[in-house]
């Protein structure tokens, strides 16, 4: 175990951006990595996640601005090496936003401390809470 404070910027608040979830099988690792890369180059912020031990599938994770969308699925085409089309998912961001709203996540992240790398955590004013669920 062990603490990891996790810094994040806002993205919901860049314009004409949008996050972009693909799914392919390349053929080799060589290409995973290339295909991850070209597409880099149209984008902020790319994830890379290859396959269970290096298997031929990955999943490339893309934030890039929202007119770069069609270069990157010709990328994806140009990887894809298999009978089946790959799976690609274009977010929702307003829906993504309603579902991260604390009532919804059950952890509300104003409870974090940054100063103080902790947890508040009013025990008492929560079993209420639960209390008036319950009735």
């Amino acid at each position: 175990m062990f603490l990891q404070p996790r810094v994040l910027f806002d993205w919901t608040g860049v314009q004409n951006a949008l996050w972009v979830s693909l799914v392919l099988r390349t053929g080799s690792v060589d290409k995973m990595v290339e295909a991850a890369m070209r597409a880099s180059h149209q984008s902020i912020l790319v994830h890379l996640k290859p396959g269970v031990e290096f298997e031929d599938r990955c999943h490339i994770l893309a934030w890039m601005p929202s007119d770069q969308l069609l270069s990157v699925l010709r990328v994806v085409q140009e990887y894809h090496r298999d009978r089946a089309p790959p799976i690609v998912a274009v977010q929702d961001k307003q829906a993504t936003i309603d579902l991260f709203r604390p009532t919804f996540c059950k952890l509300d992240w104003r409870l974090f401390d940054p100063r103080e790398v902790a947890w508040r955590f009013e025990g008492d004013r929560y079993l209420e809470r639960v209390k008036a669920i319950k009735a």
